[in-house]
């Protein structure tokens, strides 16, 4: 029996996990995808739902949270980061036009700087995806 592995699918905003998603991996999760009053904790018990029945599911967040990576501990986990550039992603987002994003884009922008600069200074052993 292989051991269970939760794939953590990380980018910017706007950098395409969803995307690269659909068209990768049978098992996925993402917050994106639930009712507009789920919350972090549920995802991580939709993800560890479909790990009991499948070997392998991809959690979609931009950056792993203390709360999702002590959720998953004595689980296989690897790191994906789709490495889009920060204007990249600016563009993604006025494009795609979100509606939860174009009411909130300077903050928007500002959390994807953020984010940015902790995915830099990150001690996490990426395997980079490029899409764009």
């Amino acid at each position: 029996m292989r051991k269970k592995t939760v794939i953590f699918l990380c980018g910017l905003i706007g950098s395409g996990k969803t995307t690269y998603a659909i068209s990768h991996f049978r098992n996925f999760t993402d917050l994106d995808y639930m009712n507009e009053f789920a919350r972090k904790k549920d995802q991580i018990e939709w993800t560890k739902r479909l790990l009991k029945i499948n070997d392998e599911v991809c959690h979609i967040t931009t950056y792993p949270t203390e709360e999702e990576l002590n959720s998953f501990e004595g689980i296989n986990k690897r790191f994906l980061l789709v490495d889009t550039s920060v204007n990249q992603c600016k563009t993604n987002i006025l494009i795609r036009g979100r509606k939860r994003d174009m009411d909130n884009i300077v903050n928007v922008f500002k959390a994807n700087e953020e984010y940015s600069k902790k995915i830099k200074s990150s001690s996490i052993e990426w395997e980079y995806i490029n899409i764009f």
